[in-house]
């Protein structure tokens, strides 16, 4: 383990598995957190219809129609807040992968 680009070789502290795949691998790990990033933006572009959904599975097995379930403002607010945090580790993460 020298520092050279070899199969399992270490190099500045990061140890590379396959040399030739590993343009790959983060290509995958980008376009997933930039598909998680994509979520959390409609998590918090359309937060209403997020938290209606989700009453809505909470609803199953309830007496009340699915169609009269209506969120509380605080799960759509949270929900809009959970959103951005989302959008923010997605891109953290797509900035990682891009730099690795």
């Amino acid at each position: 383990m020298d520092g050279d680009d070899t199969d399992g070789a270490v190099t500045a502290g990061r140890l590379i598995l396959n040399p030739e795949t590993r343009t790959h691998m983060d290509a995958g790990a980008l376009v997933v957190s930039l598909a998680f990033a994509a979520f959390g933006a409609w998590m918090a572009a359309m937060p209403a219809a997020h938290a209606r959904f989700s009453e809505r599975i909470d609803a199953i097995g309830s007496k009340t129609p699915w169609t009269r379930v209506e969120p509380a403002e605080w799960k759509v607010t949270l929900t809009r807040w959970l959103g951005l945090f989302v959008v923010a580790v997605g891109l953290y993460a797509a900035y990682l992968a891009a730099t690795a």
